[in-house]
Protein backbone atom coordinates (compact mmCIF):
# COMPACT_ATOMS: atom_id res chain seq x y z
CA UNK A 1 0.00 0.00 0.00
CA UNK A 2 1.22 3.63 -0.66
CA UNK A 3 1.24 5.57 2.21
CA UNK A 4 1.78 9.37 1.80
CA UNK A 5 2.84 11.29 4.62
CA UNK A 6 5.43 14.72 5.87
CA UNK A 7 7.58 15.47 8.54
CA UNK A 8 6.96 18.90 9.70
CA UNK A 9 9.72 20.68 11.67
CA UNK A 10 10.04 24.49 12.98
CA UNK A 11 12.04 26.57 10.95
CA UNK A 12 14.55 29.27 12.19
CA UNK A 13 15.99 31.64 9.32
CA UNK A 14 18.33 34.40 9.30
CA UNK A 15 16.34 37.66 8.92
CA UNK A 16 17.27 38.02 5.59
CA UNK A 17 15.57 34.46 4.97
CA UNK A 18 12.53 35.04 6.65
CA UNK A 19 11.83 38.15 4.69
CA UNK A 20 12.40 36.25 1.72
CA UNK A 21 10.32 33.68 2.72
CA UNK A 22 7.32 35.82 3.51
CA UNK A 23 7.73 37.95 0.25
CA UNK A 24 7.67 34.50 -1.58
CA UNK A 25 4.24 33.70 -0.09
CA UNK A 26 3.33 37.55 -0.68
CA UNK A 27 4.10 37.28 -4.33
CA UNK A 28 2.10 33.58 -4.48
CA UNK A 29 -0.68 35.61 -3.02
CA UNK A 30 -0.59 38.42 -5.45
CA UNK A 31 -0.41 35.92 -8.29
CA UNK A 32 -3.37 33.38 -7.26
CA UNK A 33 -5.38 37.20 -6.88
CA UNK A 34 -4.37 38.39 -10.43
CA UNK A 35 -4.97 34.85 -12.18
CA UNK A 36 -8.72 34.79 -9.68
CA UNK A 37 -9.51 38.60 -11.32
CA UNK A 38 -8.95 37.54 -15.07
CA UNK A 39 -10.59 34.29 -14.55
CA UNK A 40 -13.83 36.41 -12.90
CA UNK A 41 -13.69 39.08 -15.42
CA UNK A 42 -14.09 36.62 -18.16
CA UNK A 43 -17.07 35.26 -16.94
CA UNK A 44 -18.48 38.23 -16.23
CA UNK A 45 -17.87 39.42 -19.65
CA UNK A 46 -18.68 36.23 -21.60
CA UNK A 47 -21.11 34.16 -19.37
CA UNK A 48 -22.92 36.05 -16.37
CA UNK A 49 -26.52 37.02 -16.94
CA UNK A 50 -26.83 35.31 -20.64
CA UNK A 51 -29.33 32.72 -21.16
CA UNK A 52 -26.87 30.05 -22.22
CA UNK A 53 -27.13 26.21 -21.87
CA UNK A 54 -24.88 23.87 -20.46
CA UNK A 55 -22.67 23.21 -23.44
CA UNK A 56 -22.67 26.69 -24.77
CA UNK A 57 -21.22 27.62 -21.25
CA UNK A 58 -18.81 24.61 -21.76
CA UNK A 59 -17.62 26.00 -25.51
CA UNK A 60 -17.44 29.28 -24.15
CA UNK A 61 -15.13 28.03 -21.20
CA UNK A 62 -12.99 26.25 -23.76
CA UNK A 63 -11.65 29.16 -25.09
CA UNK A 64 -10.67 30.61 -21.99
CA UNK A 65 -6.51 31.61 -22.18
CA UNK A 66 -4.94 32.42 -18.79
CA UNK A 67 -2.32 35.03 -18.58
CA UNK A 68 1.23 34.24 -18.79
CA UNK A 69 3.40 34.16 -15.65
CA UNK A 70 6.33 35.77 -17.95
CA UNK A 71 4.31 38.89 -18.92
CA UNK A 72 2.77 39.24 -15.00
CA UNK A 73 6.69 39.50 -14.26
CA UNK A 74 7.38 42.31 -16.44
CA UNK A 75 4.96 44.11 -14.99
CA UNK A 76 5.76 43.59 -11.39
CA UNK A 77 9.75 42.68 -11.51
CA UNK A 78 9.30 41.80 -7.73
CA UNK A 79 8.01 38.45 -8.88
CA UNK A 80 11.70 37.60 -10.18
CA UNK A 81 13.31 37.66 -6.86
CA UNK A 82 11.28 34.77 -5.75
CA UNK A 83 10.94 30.77 -6.51
CA UNK A 84 9.69 30.61 -10.37
CA UNK A 85 8.38 27.28 -9.10
CA UNK A 86 6.35 28.54 -6.06
CA UNK A 87 4.43 30.91 -8.17
CA UNK A 88 3.74 28.42 -10.75
CA UNK A 89 2.10 25.87 -8.34
CA UNK A 90 -0.13 28.77 -6.91
CA UNK A 91 -1.69 29.09 -10.22
CA UNK A 92 -1.83 25.05 -10.45
CA UNK A 93 -3.47 25.13 -6.62
CA UNK A 94 -5.91 27.92 -8.64
CA UNK A 95 -7.25 25.82 -11.41
CA UNK A 96 -7.64 22.92 -9.06
CA UNK A 97 -9.99 24.90 -6.91
CA UNK A 98 -12.11 25.71 -9.99
CA UNK A 99 -11.91 21.86 -10.96
CA UNK A 100 -13.66 21.12 -7.34
CA UNK A 101 -16.05 24.11 -7.75
CA UNK A 102 -17.30 22.81 -10.81
CA UNK A 103 -17.12 19.09 -9.74
CA UNK A 104 -19.76 20.16 -6.91
CA UNK A 105 -17.18 19.18 -4.31
CA UNK A 106 -16.09 22.84 -2.85
CA UNK A 107 -17.11 26.08 -2.89
CA UNK A 108 -15.83 28.49 -5.47
CA UNK A 109 -12.56 30.10 -4.93
CA UNK A 110 -12.02 33.23 -3.16
CA UNK A 111 -9.35 36.25 -3.03
CA UNK A 112 -6.27 35.57 -0.58
CA UNK A 113 -6.73 38.46 2.31
CA UNK A 114 -3.52 39.18 3.80
CA UNK A 115 -4.93 40.13 6.65
CA UNK A 116 -5.71 36.86 7.46
CA UNK A 117 -1.71 36.59 8.40
CA UNK A 118 -1.35 32.76 7.45
CA UNK A 119 0.55 32.46 4.45
CA UNK A 120 2.19 29.29 2.58
CA UNK A 121 3.22 28.30 -0.46
CA UNK A 122 4.73 25.02 -2.00
CA UNK A 123 7.60 23.66 -3.76
CA UNK A 124 7.29 20.76 -5.76
CA UNK A 125 11.06 20.48 -7.10
CA UNK A 126 13.50 19.75 -4.32
CA UNK A 127 16.97 19.20 -4.44
CA UNK A 128 18.64 16.00 -3.99
CA UNK A 129 20.44 16.73 -1.17
CA UNK A 130 17.94 19.08 0.52
CA UNK A 131 17.80 17.65 4.28
CA UNK A 132 21.15 17.50 6.53
CA UNK A 133 19.79 15.55 9.35
CA UNK A 134 22.98 16.01 11.69
CA UNK A 135 23.50 19.85 10.99
CA UNK A 136 19.99 20.52 11.58
CA UNK A 137 19.70 22.43 7.77
CA UNK A 138 16.95 22.03 5.28
CA UNK A 139 17.27 23.48 1.42
CA UNK A 140 14.85 25.67 0.31
CA UNK A 141 15.07 26.71 -3.59
CA UNK A 142 15.68 30.57 -3.74
CA UNK A 143 16.34 30.79 0.18
CA UNK A 144 19.64 28.73 0.57
CA UNK A 145 19.99 26.48 3.56
CA UNK A 146 17.69 27.49 6.65
CA UNK A 147 18.17 25.96 10.06
CA UNK A 148 15.58 23.92 11.79
CA UNK A 149 14.75 22.45 15.17
CA UNK A 150 13.19 19.01 15.78
CA UNK A 151 13.87 16.23 18.94
CA UNK A 152 14.10 12.97 16.85
CA UNK A 153 13.78 11.82 13.65
CA UNK A 154 11.07 9.47 12.83
CA UNK A 155 11.11 5.82 11.75
CA UNK A 156 9.42 6.06 8.82
CA UNK A 157 11.62 8.96 7.64
CA UNK A 158 14.42 6.74 7.70
CA UNK A 159 13.53 4.21 5.59
CA UNK A 160 15.32 4.44 1.84
CA UNK A 161 12.40 3.71 -0.32
CA UNK A 162 10.35 7.07 0.63
CA UNK A 163 10.61 9.52 -1.97
CA UNK A 164 10.25 13.35 -1.30
CA UNK A 165 7.74 14.86 -3.31
CA UNK A 166 7.35 18.72 -1.95
CA UNK A 167 7.91 21.11 0.55
CA UNK A 168 5.57 23.28 2.03
CA UNK A 169 6.62 26.08 3.95
CA UNK A 170 3.87 27.90 6.34
CA UNK A 171 4.16 30.96 7.82
CA UNK A 172 1.46 30.78 10.96
CA UNK A 173 -0.48 33.91 12.44
CA UNK A 174 2.19 33.71 15.77
CA UNK A 175 5.09 34.70 13.02
CA UNK A 176 6.45 31.08 13.50
CA UNK A 177 7.44 29.30 10.23
CA UNK A 178 7.34 25.28 9.40
CA UNK A 179 8.54 23.33 7.00
CA UNK A 180 6.44 20.27 5.82
CA UNK A 181 8.55 17.86 3.69
CA UNK A 182 6.10 15.44 1.83
CA UNK A 183 6.74 12.30 1.12
CA UNK A 184 5.17 8.30 -0.23
CA UNK A 185 6.46 4.80 0.35
CA UNK A 186 5.50 1.57 0.28
CA UNK A 187 4.45 -0.23 3.28
CA UNK A 188 3.23 -4.14 3.56
CA UNK A 189 -0.05 -3.98 5.74
CA UNK A 190 -2.38 -6.87 6.15
CA UNK A 191 -5.35 -7.78 5.28
CA UNK A 192 -7.74 -6.34 8.44
CA UNK A 193 -9.82 -9.01 10.21
CA UNK A 194 -11.53 -9.00 13.50
CA UNK A 195 -10.92 -12.44 15.47
CA UNK A 196 -14.79 -12.56 17.14
CA UNK A 197 -13.78 -11.41 20.06
CA UNK A 198 -16.55 -9.07 21.30
CA UNK A 199 -14.30 -7.69 24.05
CA UNK A 200 -11.79 -6.16 21.44
CA UNK A 201 -14.43 -3.45 19.55
CA UNK A 202 -15.34 -0.35 21.31
CA UNK A 203 -18.18 2.32 21.34
CA UNK A 204 -17.50 5.57 21.78
CA UNK A 205 -20.14 8.06 21.96
CA UNK A 206 -19.56 12.08 21.83
CA UNK A 207 -19.96 13.60 25.36
CA UNK A 208 -19.17 17.57 25.25
CA UNK A 209 -17.33 17.92 28.25
CA UNK A 210 -16.22 14.65 28.75
CA UNK A 211 -15.05 14.19 24.75
CA UNK A 212 -16.44 10.54 24.92
CA UNK A 213 -18.37 7.74 26.90
CA UNK A 214 -17.07 4.43 25.76
CA UNK A 215 -19.18 0.70 25.74
CA UNK A 216 -17.67 -0.20 29.24
CA UNK A 217 -18.66 3.31 30.93
CA UNK A 218 -15.39 5.14 31.03
CA UNK A 219 -14.83 8.58 29.80
CA UNK A 220 -11.90 9.38 27.93
CA UNK A 221 -8.65 9.43 29.72
CA UNK A 222 -6.77 12.63 30.61
CA UNK A 223 -9.05 14.86 28.78
CA UNK A 224 -9.26 18.48 29.18
CA UNK A 225 -11.19 21.30 27.61
CA UNK A 226 -8.17 23.43 26.26
CA UNK A 227 -9.97 26.35 25.11
CA UNK A 228 -12.10 26.14 28.17
CA UNK A 229 -9.29 25.86 30.20
CA UNK A 230 -7.28 29.17 28.58
CA UNK A 231 -10.75 31.16 28.71
CA UNK A 232 -10.09 33.63 31.11
CA UNK A 233 -6.37 34.32 29.67
CA UNK A 234 -7.38 34.42 26.54
CA UNK A 235 -10.09 36.91 26.95
CA UNK A 236 -7.92 39.17 28.95
CA UNK A 237 -5.75 39.12 25.33
CA UNK A 238 -8.46 39.79 23.52
CA UNK A 239 -9.38 42.63 25.61
CA UNK A 240 -5.95 43.91 25.25
CA UNK A 241 -5.81 43.55 21.69
CA UNK A 242 -9.59 45.21 21.34
CA UNK A 243 -8.30 48.11 23.32
CA UNK A 244 -4.64 48.56 21.23
CA UNK A 245 -4.76 50.33 17.73
CA UNK A 246 -8.03 52.42 17.95
CA UNK A 247 -7.51 56.29 17.18
CA UNK A 248 -8.71 58.59 19.19
CA UNK A 249 -9.43 61.96 19.45
CA UNK A 250 -7.98 64.91 21.48
CA UNK A 251 -9.70 63.96 24.88
CA UNK A 252 -8.74 60.37 24.15
CA UNK A 253 -12.12 58.96 23.47
CA UNK A 254 -12.21 56.01 20.46
CA UNK A 255 -13.23 57.75 17.10
CA UNK A 256 -16.20 56.15 15.41
CA UNK A 257 -16.92 55.86 11.86
CA UNK A 258 -19.85 56.54 9.58
CA UNK A 259 -21.04 52.86 10.95
CA UNK A 260 -20.93 53.21 14.67
CA UNK A 261 -17.28 50.90 14.14
CA UNK A 262 -13.87 51.98 16.06
CA UNK A 263 -11.64 53.24 14.13
CA UNK A 264 -8.39 50.66 13.70
CA UNK A 265 -4.98 51.58 13.13
CA UNK A 266 -1.55 49.71 12.38
CA UNK A 267 0.61 50.05 15.50
CA UNK A 268 3.57 48.57 17.05
CA UNK A 269 1.65 47.27 20.72
CA UNK A 270 -1.67 46.32 18.75
CA UNK A 271 0.90 43.49 16.70
CA UNK A 272 2.13 42.71 19.87
CA UNK A 273 -0.89 42.36 21.28
CA UNK A 274 -2.21 40.35 18.05
CA UNK A 275 1.55 37.93 18.41
CA UNK A 276 0.25 36.87 22.11
CA UNK A 277 -3.40 35.76 21.22
CA UNK A 278 -2.10 34.14 18.01
CA UNK A 279 0.17 31.63 20.52
CA UNK A 280 -2.13 31.05 23.00
CA UNK A 281 -4.39 29.93 20.15
CA UNK A 282 -1.36 28.05 18.74
CA UNK A 283 -1.33 26.65 22.15
CA UNK A 284 -4.45 25.59 22.64
CA UNK A 285 -4.49 24.00 19.12
CA UNK A 286 -1.42 22.02 19.80
CA UNK A 287 -2.64 20.73 23.10
CA UNK A 288 -5.64 19.28 21.51
CA UNK A 289 -4.01 17.59 18.49
CA UNK A 290 -1.49 16.14 20.75
CA UNK A 291 -4.18 14.22 23.23
CA UNK A 292 -6.08 13.30 20.17
CA UNK A 293 -3.26 11.69 18.30
CA UNK A 294 -1.85 10.17 21.42
CA UNK A 295 -5.49 8.78 22.31
CA UNK A 296 -6.28 7.42 18.26
CA UNK A 297 -3.31 5.57 18.71
CA UNK A 298 -4.15 3.80 22.46
CA UNK A 299 -7.52 3.44 20.67
CA UNK A 300 -6.45 1.49 17.60
CA UNK A 301 -3.51 -0.31 19.51
CA UNK A 302 -5.84 -1.92 21.95
CA UNK A 303 -9.24 -2.94 20.22
CA UNK A 304 -9.43 -4.08 16.63
CA UNK A 305 -12.80 -2.56 16.03
CA UNK A 306 -13.83 0.81 17.00
CA UNK A 307 -17.16 2.01 16.37
CA UNK A 308 -17.93 5.82 16.42
CA UNK A 309 -20.55 8.69 15.37
CA UNK A 310 -20.87 10.44 12.28
CA UNK A 311 -22.08 14.05 13.75
CA UNK A 312 -22.27 17.22 11.90
CA UNK A 313 -21.15 19.24 15.42
CA UNK A 314 -22.01 22.99 13.90
CA UNK A 315 -25.59 21.95 13.40
CA UNK A 316 -26.00 20.82 17.07
CA UNK A 317 -24.90 23.99 18.21
CA UNK A 318 -28.03 25.94 16.93
CA UNK A 319 -30.08 24.30 19.11
CA UNK A 320 -28.52 23.38 21.80
CA UNK A 321 -27.79 26.51 24.62
CA UNK A 322 -24.30 27.26 25.96
CA UNK A 323 -22.50 24.56 23.32
CA UNK A 324 -19.11 25.76 23.89
CA UNK A 325 -17.69 22.49 24.58
CA UNK A 326 -18.85 21.04 21.29
CA UNK A 327 -16.15 22.72 18.75
CA UNK A 328 -13.81 22.52 21.38
CA UNK A 329 -13.88 18.59 20.74
CA UNK A 330 -13.33 18.52 17.76
CA UNK A 331 -14.69 15.19 16.70
CA UNK A 332 -14.47 15.57 13.34
CA UNK A 333 -10.72 15.90 13.40
CA UNK A 334 -10.88 13.10 16.01
CA UNK A 335 -12.32 10.48 13.79
CA UNK A 336 -9.42 11.67 10.85
CA UNK A 337 -7.08 10.85 13.51
CA UNK A 338 -8.49 7.64 13.82
CA UNK A 339 -8.93 6.49 10.33
CA UNK A 340 -5.21 7.25 9.84
CA UNK A 341 -3.64 5.65 13.00
CA UNK A 342 -5.82 2.41 11.87
CA UNK A 343 -3.67 2.21 8.56
CA UNK A 344 -0.70 1.00 10.42
CA UNK A 345 -2.89 -1.32 13.00
CA UNK A 346 -5.15 -4.23 12.90
CA UNK A 347 -8.35 -2.08 13.63
CA UNK A 348 -11.24 -1.16 11.75
CA UNK A 349 -12.94 2.11 12.00
CA UNK A 350 -16.92 1.79 11.37
CA UNK A 351 -18.69 5.40 11.26
CA UNK A 352 -22.33 5.47 11.74
CA UNK A 353 -25.01 7.13 10.30
CA UNK A 354 -25.31 10.51 12.25
CA UNK A 355 -29.56 9.51 12.39
CA UNK A 356 -28.95 6.46 13.48
CA UNK A 357 -30.94 6.68 16.96
CA UNK A 358 -28.19 5.08 19.72
CA UNK A 359 -29.69 7.28 22.68
CA UNK A 360 -32.88 6.28 22.24
CA UNK A 361 -32.67 2.25 21.41
CA UNK A 362 -32.79 0.04 24.53
CA UNK A 363 -29.55 -2.22 24.09
CA UNK A 364 -31.09 -5.02 25.76
CA UNK A 365 -34.34 -5.24 23.75
CA UNK A 366 -34.02 -3.27 21.12
CA UNK A 367 -37.21 -0.94 22.03
CA UNK A 368 -36.73 2.82 21.00
CA UNK A 369 -37.59 5.49 23.36
CA UNK A 370 -38.20 8.48 21.76
CA UNK A 371 -38.65 10.77 24.66
CA UNK A 372 -34.90 10.01 25.37
CA UNK A 373 -34.54 12.71 22.14
CA UNK A 374 -34.96 15.42 24.78
CA UNK A 375 -31.29 16.06 26.15
CA UNK A 376 -32.01 16.61 29.83
CA UNK A 377 -33.18 12.77 30.22
CA UNK A 378 -29.69 11.75 31.22
CA UNK A 379 -30.84 8.04 33.06
CA UNK A 380 -34.41 5.93 31.86
CA UNK A 381 -35.79 3.12 32.50
CA UNK A 382 -36.72 0.64 29.39
CA UNK A 383 -40.89 0.86 29.32
CA UNK A 384 -40.62 -2.99 27.55
CA UNK A 385 -37.69 -5.20 29.64
CA UNK A 386 -37.43 -2.24 32.80
CA UNK A 387 -33.44 -2.46 32.03
CA UNK A 388 -32.22 1.28 33.44
CA UNK A 389 -29.92 2.82 31.57
CA UNK A 390 -27.61 5.85 31.66
CA UNK A 391 -27.75 7.65 28.57
CA UNK A 392 -24.13 7.58 27.20
CA UNK A 393 -23.44 4.20 28.22
CA UNK A 394 -26.29 3.11 26.57
CA UNK A 395 -25.58 4.69 23.64
CA UNK A 396 -22.32 3.62 23.40
CA UNK A 397 -23.19 -0.29 23.76
CA UNK A 398 -25.94 0.35 21.16
CA UNK A 399 -22.75 1.39 18.67
CA UNK A 400 -20.90 -1.52 20.01
CA UNK A 401 -23.10 -3.63 18.61
CA UNK A 402 -23.95 -2.25 15.57
CA UNK A 403 -20.35 -1.99 14.86
CA UNK A 404 -20.31 -6.39 15.88
CA UNK A 405 -23.07 -6.87 14.27
CA UNK A 406 -21.60 -4.87 11.04
CA UNK A 407 -18.35 -6.98 11.56
CA UNK A 408 -20.54 -10.32 11.00
CA UNK A 409 -22.55 -10.12 8.61
CA UNK A 410 -21.57 -6.85 6.26
CA UNK A 411 -23.88 -4.89 4.21
CA UNK A 412 -23.30 -5.42 0.57
CA UNK A 413 -21.51 -1.71 -0.52
CA UNK A 414 -20.67 -0.59 3.21
CA UNK A 415 -16.91 -0.51 3.99
CA UNK A 416 -14.52 0.38 6.58
CA UNK A 417 -15.36 3.94 7.40
CA UNK A 418 -19.00 4.10 6.37
CA UNK A 419 -22.37 3.81 7.85
CA UNK A 420 -23.30 0.12 9.60
CA UNK A 421 -26.15 -1.29 9.88
CA UNK A 422 -28.71 -0.74 12.37
CA UNK A 423 -29.63 -2.74 15.56
CA UNK A 424 -32.43 -4.01 15.02
CA UNK A 425 -34.79 -5.39 17.61
CA UNK A 426 -38.25 -5.58 19.17
CA UNK A 427 -39.10 -2.16 18.48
Amino acid sequence: MEIKRALKVRLYPTLEQASLIKQTAGCKRLVYNYFLAHKNNFYDENIKNKDLTEKQKKEIYSTYKPPRLIDLKKEFPFLNNVSYKALEQSIQDLFKAFLNFFRGNADKPNFKKKKNHHDKFRENQIPVDFFNWNARLIKIPKIGWVKFANRKLPKWFRLSRITPKSLTIEVVPSGRMFVSIACEYDADTAEKTWSGDESQVIGLDFSPSKMFIDSDGNKAPNYKPQKQAHARRLKRLKRQLARRGLLRDDKNKPVLNEKGHHVVIDSKNREKARIKVAKLEEHIANSRKDWQWKEALRLCRDYEAVSIESLTIKGMMHWIPNAKNYVDTAWGLFGIKLGWKSKFYNTQIIENSKWFPSSQLCHCCGYQNKDVKNLSVRKWTCPCCGSHHDRDTNAAINLKLNAIKHLKTPIMGATEGSSGCYVCGGC
